[in-house]
């Protein structure tokens, strides 16, 4: 082989990898200079940040720290609640708060002071003593919700239970410890069993191709869906059982306990006539069992050009793994400056700000929300 041709590539080989290395680097110091922190990118639905629970099927995994999304910082107390406080024993003269549902309640995607509830703690510090508890669970359904409301949230003697609802809360959007589809099997099939509930021979049967579908479908959420055009009478029974039926148990311990429920429903991007539908069905129930709401429909309306279109998934492909983290960070600090919600549920700083607005308005100077 020619000996210059040879030192010619072995030079070239020399200058590239020389090129890459300056600018692996240069992606290195650049990263660091965004405060991207999480190398591993970790979301906040992770099984590290969860714990076992037999009745409900996980919770919040106490004393638990983490950075996600790059410089999120995610702390858990002794209890599983959001935050590194230490929830004490009530203090006469101060109110309790107490926010609990699913993601958008726990602020996946941005720090806990601007979550729904650091921004209404902020609020609150200018009128009487209020303590705020952030008990939401990454993941939660309505029926979950129920669970932790009667075993953890009830005997903490809150004042006042904030509830989020969303379009995908008819089934947990996590099983990390394998365990919730038992617990939803036992759920229904103490329903059929139970003859109190008067079930209509439809039902009955109904209930029972629901409890063969949980147990036989290995993608529950996709056979659930498909009811919608397949078998829209059994999708909705499977919603009155898992969203209904637990909303307005929680509405009566609630009144029992003496308690003030407030639900906050967010809307979603897309499919808003079935959401509306469902709400405002919720909307009768919860009045018709004394609990409240407040619905950010008008409040939480993007523009066209708000939105963002990128995912971090749409950077699955890119090389090296700095230069995928630094286009994810900038998509994800795009939505919190133009958008008000981080993807289809999860709102961004801007989105959480506007929710605790209305709930603080709401609670505090009495707006209308039931218009």
């Amino acid at each position: 082989m020619n000996t210059t041709l040879v030192k010619g590539l072995c030079v070239s080989a020399v200058t590239f990898a020389l090129s890459l290395g300056v600018i692996l680097g240069a992606l290195k110091l650049y990263a660091s200079w965004l405060g991207i922190t999480d190398l591993g990118f970790r979301y906040e639905n992770q099984i590290e940040m969860w714990d076992s629970e037999s009745t409900i099927g996980f919770t919040n995994l106490p004393n638990f720290s983490a950075v996600s999304f790059f410089n999120v910082q995610v702390h858990t107390n002794e209890r599983g609640f959001r935050g590194t406080r230490r929830v004490m024993e009530r203090t006469e003269g101060v109110s309790r708060i107490v926010g609990m549902g699913d993601s958008v309640m726990w602020g996946t995607g941005v720090n806990e002071q601007n979550s729904i509830l650091g921004y209404l703690e902020k609020a609150l510090t200018h009128k009487s003593p209020y303590e705020i508890i952030n008990a939401g669970v990454v993941g939660y359904s309505s029926y979950q919700e129920l669970l932790y409301f009667q075993k953890y949230v009830l005997p903490l003697r809150p004042d006042v239970v904030l509830v989020n609802y969303c379009e995908n809360d008819l089934l947990p959007t996590e099983d990390p410890f394998r365990n919730v589809r038992e617990i939803s099997v036992q759920y229904l099939s103490n329903i059929l069993e139970n003859h109190a509930n008067a079930l209509s021979p439809d039902e009955k049967l109904g209930l029972k191709q629901v409890i063969r579908l949980f147990n036989s479908s290995e993608r529950v959420w996709h056979a659930v869906n498909e009811l919608k055009s397949k078998a829209p009478d059994l999708y909705s029974l499977i919603w009155k059982l898992f969203v209904s039926v637990p909303i307005g148990r929680m509405a009566e311990l609630s009144r029992q306990f003496g308690v003030r429920l407030v639900f906050v429903f967010i809307p979603p991007q897309r499919n808003h006539e079935e959401y509306i539908r469902d709400v405002e069905e919720l909307k009768r129930l919860l009045i018709s069992k004394g609990a409240e709401f407040v619905d950010l429909q008008s409040a939480l309306v993007p523009e066209p050009h708000e939105l963002i279109y990128e995912s971090p998934s749409d950077f699955a492909w890119v090389w090296p793994r700095e230069l995928k983290q630094i286009l994810m960070y900038r998509t994800l600090e795009s939505a919190r400056r133009r958008n008000k919600f981080l993807d289809s549920v999860h709102p961004t700083d801007k989105g959480n700000a506007i929710i605790a607005e209305n709930v603080y308005r709401y609670l505090i100077e009495g707006a209308d929300s039931k218009k």
